[in-house]
């Protein structure tokens, strides 16, 4: 910059010259390096973007997104039982992998007795033997008068007696909110009949 203090017109005029030529030349020298320099793209965050790079990477995405339509299309041609069949087969796959390594005979006739093939004479028999199986296993119900609703929708052990030995609570909180339902609902149709 200039000098500071009191100064001749001749000395700052000379001084005036220097600082200009300099930063003429400095100017020269940024134009020349600049000239020949490759554009620098930046994104919206101001980070640098290599265009070559970018480039690879669309073209990575296009060529994924051209294998998603390929099996996009192969899935169309096929129907639900295929997929079904394939999930299955993965997922017994899957089954093999957390198994033990080493199966007992007596495990794998197990399996194959399991197997209810439509042409053996014995399917009907098994089938009703199997549902039979079900019947006696599941859990017992309560058989009696219909219990009060409950806001759990939870229904009574199988050994209850039909008699309520609460208080109440149950049935006033349904009260209520049947209700506050029915008020909302009477509500919005005054507020609706006048449209």
């Amino acid at each position: 910059g200039h000098k500071a203090g009191l100064q001749s017109i001749s000395d700052f005029q000379n001084n005036e010259k220097n600082i200009k030529d300099k930063n003429n030349a400095n100017l020269d020298q940024m134009e020349e390096a600049g000239k020949h320099a490759e554009t620098i793209y930046r994104d919206k965050s101001g980070k640098r973007i290599d265009m070559l790079n970018q480039y690879m990477e669309t073209q990575a995405n296009n060529k994924l997104s051209k294998k998603q339509k390929e099996n996009d299309e192969v899935e169309c041609g096929r129907g639900k039982i295929q997929k079904e069949i394939e999930l299955k087969m993965k997922e017994q796959l899957q089954e093999i992998k957390s198994a033990p390594f080493a199966r007992t005979v007596d495990e794998l006739d197990m399996e194959l007795k399991q197997v209810i093939r439509p042409e053996d004479p014995m399917a009907k028999y098994m089938k009703v033997k199997i549902e039979k199986k079900v019947k006696t296993s599941s859990k017992l119900l309560y058989k009696g008068p219909p219990p009060k609703p409950n806001r759990f929708g939870i229904m009574p052990g199988y050994r209850w007696d039909g008699v309520d030995r609460g208080n109440s609570w149950e049935e006033k909180l349904t009260n209520f909110t049947a209700e506050r339902k029915s008020k909302d609902q009477v509500s919005r149709q005054w507020a609706v009949m006048d449209l």
